[in-house]
């Protein structure tokens, strides 16, 4: 009842909680899917075309992650929302310090 309350009050705070929830759901049963992966395919030591078959299964499942979640690489993001890259034109160059030969190149 308590875990209820407090995801209504997260909702009506946060409206996207809602959204990140269910790709937290989502996102845990396809880790589990990879983990019960070996019980489904039970690869021997020298059955290489059922280690072959686990790694295409696992790689299938990995793939749908990003059908929940988005990332820049350093943060999640629901999909549709991530902000766009600038231009490799407008990103900052860097300062002498920051060059290989330092300030005096």
């Amino acid at each position: 009842m308590a875990l209820k309350i407090r995801q209504r009050i997260a909702e009506w705070l946060w409206p996207e909680a809602k959204q990140y929830r269910v790709a937290a759901e989502e996102l845990w049963a396809l880790l589990d899917h990879i983990d019960t992966l070996p019980d489904m395919v039970k690869p021997d030591d020298g059955d290489l075309k059922a280690w072959h078959r686990m790694w295409h299964l696992t790689e299938q499942r990995f793939q749908k992650r990003h059908e929940f979640l988005e990332t820049d690489g350093y943060d999640l993001f629901l999909p549709g929302t991530m902000p766009k890259r600038p231009s490799p034109g407008k990103l900052a160059q860097p300062t002498c310090a920051q060059r290989p030969g330092g300030c005096d190149a």
